[in-house]
């Protein structure tokens, strides 16, 4: 009896330890993508003025 109790406890453990794990990666590509994103948007407007540029330039 007491040995399946402490494997349902260590199972308990692991099974939020899992969960941690597993959100700590989903916020952490959240983030990094939230990055990129703005990185890219960033790099689009500085292409879109230079683009416009040439083309009043030609």
């Amino acid at each position: 009896m007491n040995f399946t109790t402490k494997k349902k406890s260590s199972n308990i453990v692991l099974l939020i330890a899992s969960f941690g794990i597993v959100s700590l990666i989903l916020w952490n590509t959240n983030s990094f993508f939230k990055k990129f994103k703005e990185e890219e948007r960033l790099k689009m407007e500085i292409w879109a003025t230079a683009q416009s540029e040439f083309q009043q330039s030609s």
